[in-house]
């Protein structure tokens, strides 16, 4: 389920055998196989189907995936400006929605979502926020968004120095755009304000 959650069409196939047997759960009212079948509608491009199948409520984790299905199914929303900022709100209660459930993903969406706005205008204090929380439970990718959204500050500031730790932290994962960010940052910081 996870994987059919953070998947895109390109990457996975489902066997026709697999949809039969799937089918037959989804009659049944099997709760599992709902969600199954909304993630599968939702890869293939069938909103409708997707949404009635991923919004019905279940018990258990599988709400907390639904609810990030949703979420990235409302944020992907193309069209005019308007729609897309009703799309990010639907979004936000759906991420929101997992995060109470103790979702760090969701948290990480929220921050990425506040970052881009929900009508536009990116939010930085509450990208933040949300970042944060999300880090302190052991995202990567929301410690390494801090550091970003930090080291774009103006050079006086003094968050630079957390914006160093948090991108060190990425960037002795491995991760080669932290390592980049990394030496960008460490031009305009001198050797006091390095962590």
């Amino acid at each position: 389920i996870e994987l059919l959650c953070s998947a895109d069409e390109s990457r996975i196939k489902v066997p026709e055998e697999a949809r039969k047997h799937l089918k037959y759960l989804v009659a049944d009212e099997n709760p599992r196989a709902k969600t199954l079948a909304g993630l599968i509608a939702r890869l293939e491009g069938h909103f409708e189907t997707a949404y009635s199948r991923l919004s019905s409520p279940t018990p258990g984790s599988d709400g907390v995936i639904r609810n990030l299905a949703l979420g990235a199914m409302f944020e992907d929303v193309q069209g005019p400006e308007k729609n897309r900022s009703r799309s990010r709100l639907k979004a936000f209660q759906f991420y929101q929605n997992a995060a109470n459930a103790e979702s760090v993903e969701a948290l990480t969406r929220l921050g990425l979502l506040c970052e881009r706005g929900l009508s536009g205008v990116g939010d930085l204090s509450q990208a933040l926020r949300f970042h944060r929380l999300a880090a302190e439970r052991g995202s990567l990718e929301s410690n390494f968004r801090i550091g970003v959204l930090l080291s774009e500050v103006d050079t006086s500031a003094p968050v630079l120095p957390e914006a160093h730790a948090r991108l060190s932290i990425s960037a002795a994962k491995g991760d080669e755009t932290a390592k980049e960010k990394l030496a960008q940052l460490e031009m305009k910081l001198s050797k006091e304000q390095r962590i």
